[in-house]
């Protein structure tokens, strides 16, 4: 009833096989946390993006989401920077990836 492993061909060639799982962590080399503050948001953006550990923030309606440089990395110091600057965060997870968004990551771009 439920498919429990996925294959991604492209032109005939089959690129990834593995569970929805393992395809979404190849897919996600660099983890986005996404992230609402109460009010302070340019504060907040300021803050965040002074860690190395942040690749890059990317502001869209009024949440955050931060690309992590490193895919081993918890994103608890996020919520640590912020609280420790007296910014109140409303929400902080995980950028839940769909898995269109896994086909785009892992094929070349040549199917139209």
């Amino acid at each position: 009833e439920f498919c429990n492993k996925l294959g991604i061909i492209e032109r005939g060639k089959l690129l990834v096989f593995g569970t929805i799982d393992d395809l979404m962590t190849q897919a996600r080399a660099h983890p986005v946390i996404c992230v609402k503050v109460v009010e302070e948001m340019d504060r907040a953006h300021s803050v965040l993006r002074r860690d190395p550990r942040i690749d890059q923030i990317e502001i869209r309606d009024e949440q955050m989401n931060i690309t992590l440089h490193d895919a081993t990395l918890h994103h608890h110091f996020v919520a640590d920077l912020l609280v420790g600057e007296q910014i109140r965060v409303h929400s902080l997870s995980p950028h839940q990836m769909k898995l269109e968004d896994v086909f785009l990551k892992l094929t070349k771009g040549i199917v139209n």
